[in-house]
């Protein structure tokens, strides 16, 4: 899963934000406050298109509640043009915005949001779903 996050161009790939770090307190209460409790649930918003600004992307640990085994996973906060914030820890939203990092170019995408419509869709085998982004 590492891998992935590389899209993300981190020197560390420890975290990515297009937020712009202008050194001040407020700056980075905003960062800190998008990571440590976004607003909402992009599942909860399947089929919804959102005005995205700004992307922040860090790796977090899984822990399979049957096996115990750990596993790599990219959490993927989204922020639109009014501050809100949307989490997903969705390996189709991580894919989708490195797709988009390439194509249309990094945030901050703060004097023309992209709109993102969120969308399932079913996996190749048919029985799992998938969150992703659509472009509109």
């Amino acid at each position: 899963m590492s891998n992935s996050l590389e899209v993300f161009n981190t020197p560390e790939n420890a975290l990515y934000s297009s937020i712009v770090d202008d050194g001040t307190s407020q700056t980075k209460i905003k960062i800190f406050n998008a990571i440590n409790s976004p607003d909402r649930q992009v599942s909860d918003h399947i089929g919804d298109i959102l005005e995205i600004v700004d992307v922040i992307a860090h790796p977090v640990e899984l822990v399979n509640e049957t096996t115990g085994e750990i596993s790599q996973a990219i959490r993927t906060i989204l922020i639109d043009k009014d501050g809100v914030s949307y989490v997903a820890v969705s390996q189709g939203v991580a894919s989708a915005i490195g797709k988009i990092f390439q194509l249309i170019g990094k945030p901050p995408w703060t004097q023309n949001p992209l709109k993102m419509k969120i969308k399932q869709v079913k996996t190749r085998n048919g029985n799992n779903k998938v969150n992703t982004i659509e472009l509109v």
